[in-house]
């Protein structure tokens, strides 16, 4: 355990976000296990030589591996070659690892957050308009302002959007995708869809237009599993291409390959209103309304769930008190936030369990959750959140509050905390 903290807390000195160690079992043993593979029937990993780089760990001694630097970086390759299996490896990467795990020196950023589609997830005041804007007019009135976007049934784009913003406002630096499990136009605009669908009728700014400005802007990186958009070659730094298990660095295949066939850029030519017949690509790129984002402010005694326990029932769902004694309560729905905000929760879906009692916030889709006492630590954080009885409550904004909880909890322990009633926000 010693050896994987220092090794994750080295990575920024070699200006890396990842780094998987030669010898790596990184396959399970099938989809329904978190054991390795058995060796003798697994490729064990090893890294490219052109990425490869060392350290010097206090009991292991020097370990090799592949490094991932900061920046945008692509995994691709054919379908069942070995690409979504590296990436979550990466994914869980922020964790440590038991002995006989495989991924013990698969070590990843502390703020790497997986990024997905969900169709259907509840989002909350959050500011999508660098994703979403300019929506459609229903007698002169726009009919979502996106800069404070709410619904309970978000789709597969708007739930993306969502998630990207909510892990940029709480500080992480750095986020994975598979093209997989993404959505399609938020990723990416197809130049023959454009030539029927204008730009300007086109509202999605898809991240294909904000990957390389979330890097220079804000030192975000991005790593993406990507198998059908070679748009993405454009705006990467380094390309990692899995064939038949193997890693290779093809970095320098992708930037022959953009170099000789200049139509195959990020066509941000149909995704801006800024464009002119004689703009470059860079002038494009200059051209974007910059990447933004809003932080919410929560009202913490609206935490409460009113009537009913707060519990986990499963490793991600919780059941969150009773809805029909809320509905007495207040008749509908509450608003925890009192201005414009986002927040890192990948999903908080609110469902009827099947006696329809429960409002359940179904965590399913958040796969960086592997553990139920991860699930119980977030219940007993809202607990904390809820009973705290600060005065500048709705003043302190969601990163802050959060920053403030989790160095409480280093200080005193959740206990002592729950026990004595005593989180501070100021």
């Amino acid at each position: 355990i010693e050896d994987q903290e220092y090794l994750r807390s080295q990575l920024p000195s070699k200006d890396l976000v990842c780094f998987v160690a030669n010898g790596s079992i990184l396959p399970r043993k099938d989809g329904a296990s978190d054991k390795a593979m058995n060796r003798k029937d697994c490729v064990l990993f090893s890294s490219p030589q052109s990425l490869e780089v060392s350290f010097n760990l206090p009991n292991r001694g020097t370990i090799y591996g592949m490094g991932i630097q900061k920046g945008v970086s692509l995994i691709c390759g054919g379908g069942f070659h070995g690409k979504s299996t590296l990436l979550q490896a990466l994914e869980v990467g922020c964790y440590n690892h038991i002995v006989g795990d495989g991924r013990e020196f698969v070590v990843s950023d502390e703020s790497l957050v997986k990024i997905r589609s969900e169709d259907g997830r509840n989002v909350q005041n959050v500011n999508i308009s660098s994703f979403l804007n300019n929506l459609p007019t229903v007698n002169g009135l726009v009919t979502k302002d996106t800069t404070k976007f709410s619904t309970k049934d978000a789709s597969g784009s708007t739930s993306q959007a969502s998630s990207i913003v909510e892990a940029v406002e709480l500080g992480s630096s750095l986020l994975i995708m598979d093209e997989d499990n993404c959505a399609t136009n938020l990723m990416y605009r197809d130049t023959t869809m454009a030539q029927l669908v204008s730009k300007n009728k086109e509202p999605i700014t898809p991240f294909l237009a904000r990957v390389r400005e979330l890097y220079d802007d804000y030192g975000i990186s991005t790593i993406l599993v990507i198998g059908s958009c070679g748009s993405y070659f454009d705006v990467t730094d380094t390309c990692i291409m899995m064939d038949n298990y193997e890693c290779k660095d093809v970095t320098n295949e992708v930037k022959a390959i953009v170099s000789q066939n200049q139509k195959a850029n990020y066509q941000l030519t149909n995704i801006t209103d800024n464009k002119r017949d004689n703009d470059s690509d860079q002038d494009i790129n200059k051209a974007l309304v910059p990447f933004r984002f809003s932080k919410r402010f929560p009202v913490l005694h609206s935490l409460k769930p009113g009537h009913g326990k707060v519990r986990v029932t499963e490793t991600r769902r919780i059941a969150y008190g009773d809805i029909r004694e809320h509905e007495n309560d207040k008749g509908n729905e509450t608003d925890i936030y009192n201005k414009t905000s986002n927040t890192n929760t990948n999903s908080n879906n609110n469902n009827n369990d099947n006696n329809g009692t429960n409002n359940l916030i179904d965590l399913t889709a958040i796969t960086q959750i592997v553990e139920k006492s991860q699930t119980n630590a977030i219940v007993e954080s809202m607990r904390v959140l809820m009973h705290s009885s600060s005065s500048d409550t709705g003043l302190i904004s969601l990163m802050n509050l959060l920053k403030k909880l989790d160095e409480q909890f280093d200080l005193m322990g959740i206990d002592e905390i729950l026990e004595n009633n005593d989180f501070k926000s100021n």
